[in-house]
């Protein structure tokens, strides 16, 4: 009786014990970015020597927002910069990483990528190439609005 006890036990922890998947990671972190707006917050430059503030004011007025179906656009809203307008729209897609978000604008053939090294309920914070600036790196921190 004992052996069909301990065995039932180890059949249970094996049974039990399942590695969380990575589309179960893909469907939540593609669910905190279409749940949600993302307000810019903060931008940072690092040209090698650490990460400096590299905010400019009409940074703040930008919004993004990631649809379920695919399609993505950035909008700026701002009197102080220029009136309300779209700065740019397109689809996107969530990489096989669960970290690189492509970006593909309308009129370009090719994506534009940046790394997610921070994403939850409240904040959003993506990396990428500084394409202004050789060899450094901008990154750009979001908060959330949540979506009705």
């Amino acid at each position: 009786m004992k052996k069909y006890l301990f065995l039932m036990m180890i059949l249970c922890l094996i049974l039990g014990c399942e590695e969380t998947s990575p589309s179960s990671e893909s469907t939540e972190n593609t669910t905190l970015l279409t749940s949600r707006k993302w307000t810019v917050t903060r931008v940072e430059l690092n040209t090698g020597n650490g990460w400096t503030d590299y905010t400019e004011n009409c940074d703040l007025s930008i919004e993004e927002r990631y649809l379920e179906e695919g399609s993505w656009e950035r909008i700026q809203h701002s009197t102080r910069c220029t009136a309300i307008h779209l700065v740019a729209s397109g689809q996107w897609t969530l990489e096989a990483d669960q970290q690189t978000i492509s970006f593909y604008y309308q009129g370009n053939n090719y994506p534009h990528q940046v790394k997610i090294v921070g994403l939850d309920e409240e904040q959003l914070v993506i990396e990428e190439e500084a394409s202004q600036v050789n060899n450094a790196r901008l990154r750009t921190y979001f908060q959330a609005i949540k979506v009705p």
